[in-house]
């Protein structure tokens, strides 16, 4: 718990989130398959200011190299975490692409990550009315994404435990590079949708689904 790891006792560690919260630094998430998100014990708060995750991430840890006027070496270190922090942001870019985009799938009654204890789900959308729901994928790698991350995505799909047998089940990859052919290929016979940097570059829509 907070109060636990911070040292701040609960209601003044709620308070001061409660404020964090009112300023749109922080925010609360939980995964999305929640009935009552309020109510969640999965509930993660987060950086929500991307100026704030800048901040933390790279610059109060090395605050004290900055005062003895180490830039240069703070920029290189900078520098090589760089791709692991874009990886994040390429997420966040991806599920607006997704909200931008629903004219391909179908409108969200609700959207944002899934998680467990082991597993983690970057993008998914949800439609009682429809009986739908997305699963996405977002990769800020120089590499091809090919068919072991679309398997793997299938594979964690099978956890989340929303809807029934006649849920239509949509899949969506996002790629900084693009796709290898297999995946391009897999792609159009399995019913997904890919998508190099924000630019959609293939489209299939599963047999069944809702319109």
């Amino acid at each position: 718990m907070l109060s636990n790891s911070s040292g701040i006792q609960q209601p003044t560690a709620n308070k001061y989130l409660g404020v964090l919260s009112d300023l749109e630094i922080i925010e609360r998430e939980v995964p999305v398959t929640e009935d009552k998100p309020l109510k969640s014990k999965k509930g993660l708060y987060k950086i929500k200011d991307e100026f704030f995750q800048f901040w933390f991430r790279f610059v109060f840890p090395r605050r004290a190299e900055l005062e003895m006027d180490n830039v240069d070496t703070v920029i290189e270190n900078i520098k090589q975490e760089i791709p692991d922090y874009l990886s994040f942001i390429y997420e966040k870019i991806a599920r607006e692409i997704v909200m931008n985009n629903t004219g391909l799938f179908f409108n969200f009654e609700r959207q944002g990550r899934w998680w467990d204890k082991n597993e983690e789900i970057d993008i998914v959308g949800l439609s009682e009315e429809k009986n739908a729901i997305l699963f996405g994928e977002a990769k800020w790698s120089r590499r091809l994404v090919g068919v072991k991350v679309f398997e793997e995505l299938r594979a964690k799909a099978k956890k989340v435990e929303w809807g029934d047998e006649k849920t239509a089940r949509f899949y969506v990859l996002f790629s900084r590079r693009g796709f290898t052919k297999g995946m391009i290929d897999l792609a159009a016979k399995e019913g997904a949708s890919l998508f190099r940097g924000d630019e959609i570059i293939s489209f299939s829509r599963p047999t069944g689904t809702a319109k």
